[in-house]
């Protein structure tokens, strides 16, 4: 039965890009909604500011309007009017001074109560001859403003307004004219000019980015002073022809750059936006017709918060379709995860299913397998102890010489020991007979000693192990080669650290270690001059290591042989003197307690070192108690 998982679908694939695609047009679409509704509410807001503003304007016009239609109506100003028009030959100079302080003082009394910037009167030929301001300095008194369009258009019509600097002053101002009708063909127009900077300074109060501009686009009402006299857009060359001719603003300069690349009033109706970067900030400009006039209230609107708002919008709209993206993909991965799983569950159960049985057969195979594998690790322990006994009984072999020096001597010198007591006995000398005896004694525990050191050595190990001193197992190594070292008239040098060292050992397996590697050297020195062999043994204890170190005078390991050392069969030695299993087995009794035998030195003709290295034994704290 074979299974396999669903493979990934081409639309799931494609879904993180889709989704990721959504999320930016949801972004998107996020902004510009924000956008949108942010814009609206600045362009309601600014349509509130409008309103207020418009009504202000026209608060402060109208307040005024009926001043000079007032001042047409009083009789001292028309008969002013009409001694004006009279040559002065006719009229006493007297009467023409009267009538003009009469004048002048009713002007400037009404002026007082109405609180206007200046008002007066003019003649059919625009000279003014009586005003408000005739006591002050820049009086208007003997002026002719003819020029101005509002003294042709009131003439005419009867009414007029205008906005302009005053060539007299310097100080703008609105101007409400109307003709005054003195009779037997006099005429005049009465003129009342409005100051509105108090409008302007409190527009500028309120930190609103308000103005006015006339019907050519040129802004003089602003509470941004860098905007006042700047047109909304180029002037034609004759707009500005016009406007010198009439003085309108007079020494204002109007060539600042303007506000838009073009003119906005072209399909405009009573009210329009327009967006534009003035001055490095880009603004909402929102326009309205005042009624009555051809002027256009504005005001200026930062789009710098409709933006930020429209990127929050976005941002949030785009946050929470990522988000949903990423659960989508999320439900997604985790049904595609389900199914894989649920893919890989029915194919597993298949496999384990056709591996059951063959794991049931296999059970049998490896419990013979590791029943082999135990048998042969048994025979291959008995084998390592077979070897290491036989190894033992080749040392005793070799070592019989020795053997028999040592028990024949003893058997020799107690033999005459004990001739020598018992002709003293016959003699009747039994203290002399008695220490004979004694001798004779001393040379049995000498025997004794070498049979249970031989005893101990060649008897199998019980595989049991106790804390060993390693310097007591290296001198009874020596005391086992000791005639073979002394035959062999070998220096020996023994250093022994005297900080106790314990190891957790078989104290015959460790002998024998150390009688394989003395033996070794003694091998080793057979064939230098006798003067020149030497053994060297050191004992050191450093840290938690035990370090025994043989060092002889021989020859040395050939670089060829110094890896094959420790294997198993390996000798140097004459055919028949030896089977290369000392150093494999003392390897594999140093590796048994925690240990390394290690080679070191090994240069030809300098003499050859092994180092024991083993671990010191450490009592528990139940040990050191006891």
């Amino acid at each position: 039965m074979t299974a396999s998982l669903t493979p990934t679908r081409p639309l799931a694939r494609r879904l993180p890009l889709l989704l990721a695609i959504a999320s930016l047009a949801a972004g998107g679409l996020g902004a510009w909604w924000a956008y949108g509704l942010a814009l609206s509410a600045l362009q309601r807001s600014a349509d509130d500011s409008l309103s207020l503003k418009q009504f202000a304007l026209a608060t402060a016009i109208e307040r005024y309007r009926y001043l000079p239609r007032m001042v047409a109506l009083d009789e001292r100003v028309r008969a002013h009017l009409r001694g004006a028009g009279t040559p002065g030959a006719a009229a006493g100079a007297g009467a023409v001074e009267t009538r003009a302080m009469a004048a002048n003082r009713y002007l400037e009394q009404v002026n007082q109560t109405a609180g206007a910037d200046a008002l007066y009167l003019m003649d059919s030929r625009g000279l003014t001859i009586a005003a408000s301001n005739w006591r002050e300095p820049v009086s208007f008194v003997g002026r002719n403003y003819g020029f101005r369009p509002y003294f042709a258009n009131a003439m005419a019509v009867g009414v007029a307004q205008y906005y302009a600097v005053g060539v007299t002053t310097g100080r703008p101002g609105f101007f409400l004219a109307s003709r005054v009708d003195a009779g037997e063909g006099a005429y005049g127009v009465a003129v009342a000019k409005v100051d509105m900077s108090p409008l302007e300074t409190a527009w500028m109060n309120a930190d609103e980015n308000t103005g006015v501009a006339d019907r050519h686009g040129v802004i003089f009402l602003s509470a941004v002073p860098r905007w006042r006299y700047r047109p909304l857009a180029p002037l034609a060359d004759a707009i500005r022809a016009r406007l010198r001719a009439e003085r309108t603003y007079d020494a204002a300069d109007l060539g600042g750059e303007p506000l838009f690349d073009r003119s906005p009033f072209g399909t405009a109706g009573s009210d329009f936006s327009q967006v534009a970067r003035v001055d490095g900030e880009t603004y909402l400009f929102r326009f309205v017709r005042t009624p009555g006039e051809p002027w256009w209230v504005f005001t200026a609107m930062a789009l710098a918060p409709v933006i930020r708002q429209a990127m929050l919008g976005g941002l949030l709209a785009l946050s929470a379709s990522a988000f949903l993206s990423v659960f989508l993909v999320f439900v997604g991965q985790r049904r595609q995860l389900v199914r894989t799983r649920l893919d890989a569950a029915s194919q597993l159960e298949a496999r384990v299913a056709e591996r059951t049985e063959a794991l049931a057969q296999a059970n049998a195979a490896l419990a013979l397998e590791v029943d082999e594998r135990r048998r042969a690790e048994q025979a291959r322990r008995l084998a390592q102890d077979e070897l290491v006994q036989a190894a033992k009984l080749a040392a005793l072999g070799r070592m019989s010489a020795a053997i028999v020096h040592e028990v024949s001597q003893p058997l020799a010198a107690m033999e005459n020991t004990l001739a020598t007591a018992g002709l003293l006995l016959d003699r009747g000398d039994p203290g002399g007979a008695r220490q004979g005896v004694s001798r004779a004694r001393d040379l049995i525990g000498r025997m004794q000693r070498t049979v249970r050191h031989l005893k101990s050595f060649s008897r199998k190990e019980s595989g049991q192990q106790a804390p060993v001193d390693v310097a007591r197992c290296v001198d009874a190594a020596l005391e086992l080669l000791a005639h073979r070292v002394a035959l062999a008239g070998v220096a020996l040098g023994r250093r022994i650290d005297p900080t106790p060292a314990r190891v957790m050992a078989s104290a015959t397996r460790l002998e024998q270690v150390f009688v394989n590697l003395i033996g070794n050297s003694l091998d080793a020195l057979s064939g230098t001059a006798p003067d020149a062999r030497r053994i060297d043994i050191e004992l050191e204890v450093i840290a938690d290591t035990i370090t025994v170190r043989i060092r002889d005078s021989g020859p040395g390991v050939a670089e060829i042989d110094r890896g094959r050392v420790a294997e198993p069969f390996f000798t140097t030695k004459p055919s028949g003197e030896g089977l290369g299993l000392g150093l494999a087995i003392s390897s594999a009794i140093v590796e048994d307690l925690g240990g390394r035998l290690v080679l070191i030195e090994p240069v030809a003709g300098r003499g050859c070192a092994f180092e024991v290295r083993l671990p010191v034994f450490v009592p528990s704290p139940r040990e050191r108690t006891v």
